[in-house]
């Protein structure tokens, strides 16, 4: 999870250089969400959501605009990437099951 504070634009100009060194370490399997947080305090936002949306699809990642602090879309958050970790666990099971059933 890379998360950028939407109330500063430089935190979100980081966001290439994170992935970068995860790319580094991390197999190309690897689970990559952007989360925009602070989404509460729209009058102090420099970066809108529009911007991070963008930047994700462009780095092939999920995204999602949270709150910490009053929960928004927190909770549906964690669960999309739960969702998408289980999917691709199921998916490489049933590779590994079709390749032994395939060598058999």
């Amino acid at each position: 999870m890379f998360v950028y504070d939407v109330t500063s634009r430089s935190s979100l100009a980081v966001v290439e250089a994170w992935l970068a060194e995860v790319k580094k370490s991390a197999p190309d399997s690897a689970v990559k969400f952007l989360i925009g947080n602070k989404a509460d305090l729209y009058a102090q936002r420099e970066v809108t959501y529009e911007e991070g949306l963008k930047l994700a699809k462009e780095l092939g990642m999920e995204f999602m605009a949270t709150s910490a602090k009053n929960g928004i879309y927190a909770p549906e958050c964690l669960r999309r990437l739960a969702e998408i970790i289980y999917s691709r666990m199921v998916k490489t099971e049933a590779q590994k099951v079709a390749a032994t059933k395939g060598s058999a």
